[in-house]
């Protein structure tokens, strides 16, 4: 089996690494973690950080009404 040899700069591989951890700030969990929900690609959702310390331990269904009651 024949493998590719990529170069990648140690400048690259830092500005990567930290776009890595901005996704991680964003991310939210649809089930949170305290409420049963895992860490998997199919739990967590892009969110911004108000929005997701907004809702803290909402289910999706009750975050959406949530909102339409306009508490915000």
């Amino acid at each position: 089996m024949d493998y590719f040899v990529i170069e990648v700069s140690e400048q690259e591989i830092k500005r990567e690494k930290e776009k890595a951890r901005e996704l991680r700030r964003t991310m939210d969990h649809l089930v949170p973690i305290i409420r049963g929900g895992k860490s998997v690609r199919g739990n967590v959702a892009p969110a911004c950080k108000e929005c997701n310390f907004k809702k803290k331990y909402m289910l999706p269904i009750e975050w959406e009404e949530y909102l339409k009651s306009g508490k915000r």
